[in-house]
């Protein structure tokens, strides 16, 4: 399998977050996106600069409620306009978008239905949504709730969880079926569904949890995920992580969905 992606991310980013955005790629990659896109909640813009290598034929806007992230997606010349916005005030028309990419934003959004509905309203009739969020099994594939629940130490495990949602400022984390009403009940038909980011994938990120936390210094500090980011690094670790890349699992920590407006 090609590992394009996960040699790109792992070029600039540090483990945790160039493994799980790979990943992402990997799935989002296989879905044919064209037209007029929007990347709701775009970031600093690096997964459409991975995923979007390409910009033929593609006319993508990015929004996201942070000015600075807009700032550093606007350098990368990947997005036809960025907007400051909350994701439950879309200020385009109806109709607007051939298609909406929202990738991990939406399990952050309070009123997730008024999300919802302001992505339906803007997407074409016929359009598709594509969105990954974490499942039901996050909790309990971190690494180190694993090791407490393993010594007997199982309120240390709901602790452990419960810090990582909310360092991560997680307001929803639920199942495939609860997911599925939702879309559903926006106006939504379900074309894919499914699991991705095994255990192992989630394990390994944990593990690699003081990395990521570095890279958010160096961020600050130097605007880059890594303090000395290299096309070497990126093809080498792609070595030593590509069997974790490739896996799939019934149950993983995150949900990606594929859905299409009626």
């Amino acid at each position: 399998m090609d590992d394009t992606y996960l040699q790109q991310y792992l070029t600039l980013a540090p483990v945790p977050l160039g493994l799980i955005r790979a990943v992402d790629c990997r799935h989002i990659g296989r879905v044919p996106l064209g037209g007029k896109i929007l990347d709701a909640g775009c970031g600093d813009g690096l997964l459409a600069r991975i995923l979007f290598k390409n910009t033929e034929g593609k006319v993508i806007t990015g929004i996201d409620h942070d000015p600075g992230e807009l700032k550093k997606a606007r350098s990368l010349g990947i997005y036809h306009d960025l907007i400051a916005c909350e994701i439950t005030a879309i200020p385009f028309k109806n109709n607007t978008f051939d298609h909406v990419l929202s990738n991990s934003v939406l399990e952050h959004v309070t009123d997730i239905d008024q999300a919802l509905a302001e992505l339906a309203r803007v997407l074409k009739p016929g359009g598709t949504l594509v969105f990954t969020v974490p499942s039901e099994y996050l909790s309990e594939h971190f690494l180190f709730g694993r090791i407490f629940r393993l010594i007997g130490f199982k309120q240390l495990s709901v602790m452990y969880a419960r810090l990582k949602h909310r360092i991560w400022h997680h307001e929803h984390i639920d199942s495939m079926a609860i997911w599925t009403r939702r879309l559903q009940e926006n106006n939504f038909d379900i074309l894919d569904r499914k699991y991705i980011h095994p255990r192992s994938v989630t394990e390994i990120c944990d593990l690699f949890t003081f990395s990521g936390a570095c890279s958010m210094l160096w961020r600050k500090l130097f605007g880059r995920l890594l303090l000395f980011p290299s096309s070497l690094r990126g093809k080498v670790m792609a070595r030593w992580f590509k069997r974790f890349y490739v896996m799939d699992e019934e149950t993983g920590s995150t949900l990606f969905f594929v859905a299409r407006k009626k």
